[in-house]
This record gives C-alpha cells, structure tokens and sequence, in this order.
C-alpha cells in the first residue's frame, strides 16, 4: 500500500511538472495572441476589462492586477489618449479621481471577448461537447484556487 500511495504521488508530481510547463506555454502563446486584438497596448487590455465591473481608482487596478501604481498610471493615460477611459472624480473623496471605461472602451472589449472566444472555438473544433465542458471545468477551478490563493496572500 506504501508503494502505491508513493507511485501516485510520482505520477501527481509528473502530471503537475507537465501541467506547469504546458502552462507555460500557455501565458507566452496567449501573449503573442494579444497582438493581435489590434489594440496599440495590449498589456493595458486587464485594465479595461476590470473597469466594466465600474469605476475604480488606480491604486485599486495596481492592487488587483498586482502592478506597481506608475505601470497602471502609464497604462491609463495610454488608454484616455484613445479615449478608452475617462477620469472621474471619487464620489468619496473630493480630492481623489477614479477611472471608468468609455463607450469606446466597451466596444474593444467586446472585439476582444470576441476574437479570444473565435480562436479558443477554432482551438478546440475537433474536441467533443463533453471534452470541452470538462476542460472549462478545470480551467474555472483552477481560476477559483488562484483567486483564493491571491486573497489569501494579501
């Protein structure tokens, strides 16, 4: 039985070294695929699709994205240069300002929601129904375990 159990955690360490370089992989292909969305600043785009939830002050993107405040400060003022984002004043702090995305804003990232799930759709064409619920089972668990761990670690 001590053999087995030792055998299983040899093959879980093997599946997770796997899963770690897969992964890898994964995030560089998914940053090259960013060129993509025809957006002059890709890296900006996580800001865009945290403000949809609405308004948030930089500090609160820094935070979330776990960015320093002077990336995200550059980030902003790229996208309120092609009017993406808009600075609003903090209804709780007179002297504070918060970021809201624009209807322009919106717009990208629609065509981005879009292009990824156009590209994911072709990704996984051969892949039965069964396979791909699966798969997005997984993919949100391991979503879920990330923001806990991110949580967590605060």
């Amino acid at each position: 039985m001590v053999a087995q159990c030792k055998h299983m955690t040899e093959t879980r360490s093997a599946a997770l070294e796997a899963l770690s370089a897969d992964l890898a992989r994964t995030v560089r292909f998914v940053r090259a695929l960013k060129q993509r969305y025809g957006v002059p600043d890709p890296a900006s785009l996580p800001l865009l699709f945290r403000l949809l939830d609405g308004p948030k002050r930089p500090t609160e993107l820094a935070d979330a994205l776990h960015l320093d405040l002077s990336v995200v400060s550059r980030q902003l003022t790229s996208l309120s240069g092609r009017d993406l984002v808009a600075k609003t004043k903090d209804p709780g702090d007179g002297r504070a300002h918060q970021v809201e995305i624009t209807d322009a804003g919106r717009a990208v990232t629609v065509d981005v929601e879009r292009i990824r799930t156009e590209f994911l759709a072709h990704l996984v064409q051969e892949w039965d129904e069964a396979d791909v619920r699966h798969f997005a089972t997984y993919v949100r668990r391991l979503s879920e375990s990330l923001d806990q761990t991110e949580c967590a670690s605060r």
